[in-house]
């Protein structure tokens, strides 16, 4: 609902692309992380959608 309301707003998409730029950012950089810390880590988990990235 909010998103139907405030499409048209520049704001929003702006505070939008931040925040998921963001959460990307931070799972790669927490994935690389769990690499190098933790040996039995699996390599094939994907970052951040399951079965595909």
């Amino acid at each position: 609902m909010l998103s139907v309301i405030l499409w048209q707003a520049s704001t929003f998409h702006y505070v939008t692309f931040w925040v998921i730029s963001n959460q990307v950012a931070s799972a790669y950089l927490s994935h690389q992380w769990y690499h190098k810390t933790f040996t039995n880590y699996p390599k094939e988990r994907k970052i951040i959608i399951p079965y595909i990235w």
